[in-house]
């Protein structure tokens, strides 16, 4: 299996997609999807067969499997954070509060990574806040990552976050005020 996988990674542009069909079908014939296959398809170094490998991902059984999104959370590739950011913010209705939340601090916490997706991230957890003001104990403290950063645009982020939820959900202002001291709100 290993030698086949490293198709992933062919060099000749004309025949890759082709290559990278035929694989995917060949793989799909040994049985059901493994992460390991889908993941080699979207740590490629082209973008075309990481294109190939996020359909998979999203057609495939272990799209439920929340390791696989912790796995992708670490990409160099910008068009699967990209994709995968979308798809984080498609998850704000129907995933438990517990696994957004690992998620997102994986992002937030990404010291070499994730610079451009971290005010998405933090417009997500404000936009789950206004659904599921119960959250607040589990999400605050990751809003409060975002306003203590250095970074100007997630401080940007993570102070506007708080003022917004602070108005559109004022019964969340005793558990801001707990979690940002520092704020006058």
């Amino acid at each position: 299996m290993p030698a086949l996988l490293t198709l992933t990674g062919a060099e000749c542009a004309a025949v890759r997609p082709e290559l990278t069909s035929w694989l995917r079908e060949t793989l799909n014939g040994f049985g059901p999807t493994e992460k390991a296959w889908v993941l080699d398809f979207l740590d490629s170094k082209h973008a075309d067969v990481r294109q190939v490998g996020w359909t998979w991902l999203l057609d495939s059984p272990v799209k439920d499997e929340t390791d696989i999104w912790h796995k992708l959370i670490e990409t160099p590739y910008d068009d699967v954070r990209t994709w995968l950011d979308e798809k984080l913010a498609g998850f704000l209705d129907t995933t438990n509060t517990d696994t957004l939340r690992i998620l997102w601090a994986t992002v937030l916490l990404s010291i070499h990574r994730s610079g451009r997706q971290k005010p998405g991230t933090v417009a997500q957890i404000v936009a789950r806040l206004d659904q599921r003001p119960e959250d607040a104990p589990k999400l605050l403290p990751l809003l409060a990552v975002a306003v203590r950063s250095l970074r100007g645009p997630e401080f940007r982020a993570g102070l506007t976050g708080v003022v917004m939820l602070s108005e559109i959900k004022p019964e969340l202002l005793p558990a801001i005020r707990q979690q940002f001291p520092e704020l006058t709100l």
